[in-house]
């Protein structure tokens, strides 16, 4: 389609780029030119990935011979760093933390939630009589009330309504006026400096939204080419020149006299049959 050459330009996804380290460059040079993509960064001068990088190369090349790149991916990174999580969060200690400020059923931690979010499947405020929000429901809220179960202490905590954008939201934990947020808030550059966000549990990404057709009937296929209203023309002429032949041909043609029902069987034979046949030696003409 001659879409990879000048004036077009594509837009790639992480789950794409991510991937783009196991294609050899003589290959991203003539098949992939034009493609802008973003992609998760690694910061490859920790120790950890140091390490990381050299046990992975070591054993990789050992399994797979074969392989030419025995370079780690992004996804191989991302895993290798959620087993660690997993594993830190098991060795964690199941007690209170200490250090910091318990909250109390006088002081309970306060919890910014957004109004103006447009998916109420995550977060949907009810309101009471008089306008104000009684109580929040959604997917973000029951994930939040169900982690504070799981906790091994008593946390205590109120939902606080927010009406602003979900950026200042953010930074009101930087301000210290809410202790945390939940809600469908996108993790983008500009927030992270207000404060932390925990694993996201939807991923962001570039989407289309097209509309779905139904699956059409292959019976009416041969009916694609045209429209309905070129179909209707079609069959307008054509029962119109099976009337005319009959008109013409029926005193000279005896297969075309009889009785009415015979003679509509005949007209409409003739009709039809002039679509697929040449019906000219059977046609008398007279001036």
């Amino acid at each position: 389609m001659s879409m990879m050459e000048q004036d077009y330009v594509w837009i790639a996804t992480d789950s794409f780029t991510s991937l783009a380290h196991s294609i050899t460059a003589s290959s991203i040079s003539s098949s992939m030119e034009g493609i802008v993509g973003v992609k998760s960064y690694i910061s490859e001068k920790e120790q950890m990935f140091q390490d990381f990088y050299r046990r992975f190369r070591r054993q990789f090349g050992s399994e797979y011979p074969e392989e030419d790149n025995h370079e780690p991916g992004a996804l191989a990174v991302q895993a290798y760093d959620a087993v660690w999580s997993v594993a830190l969060a098991i060795r964690a200690p199941l007690y209170a933390p200490r250090g910091w400020a318990v909250p109390t059923d006088t002081k309970p931690l306060r919890i910014g939630v957004p109004l103006g979010s447009e998916f109420k499947q995550y977060v949907n405020p009810e309101f009471d009589e008089l306008g104000n929000v009684s109580s929040f429901h959604g997917f973000s809220i029951e994930l939040f009330k169900a982690i504070v179960s799981e906790l091994p202490f008593y946390l205590p905590y109120e939902f606080f309504p927010y009406n602003g954008s979900y950026t200042d939201l953010v930074k009101k934990i930087y301000l210290k006026e809410f202790d945390a947020v939940v809600g469908d808030v996108a993790i983008v550059a500009r927030r992270l400096q207000y404060a932390e966000f925990t694993h996201p549990y939807t991923e962001s990404r570039l989407v289309m939204i097209v509309p779905l057709e139904k699956p059409a009937n292959k019976a009416l296929l041969f009916m694609k080419p045209f429209t309905k209203a070129m179909w209707m023309l079609i069959g307008i002429v054509t029962i119109y020149n099976g009337f005319i032949v009959w008109l013409i041909e029926r005193n000279h043609w005896h297969e075309l006299q009889g009785s009415p029902v015979h003679q509509t069987g005949a007209f409409l034979w003739l009709s039809f049959s002039s679509l697929f046949s040449l019906q000219g030696n059977m046609i008398f003409l007279f001036c």
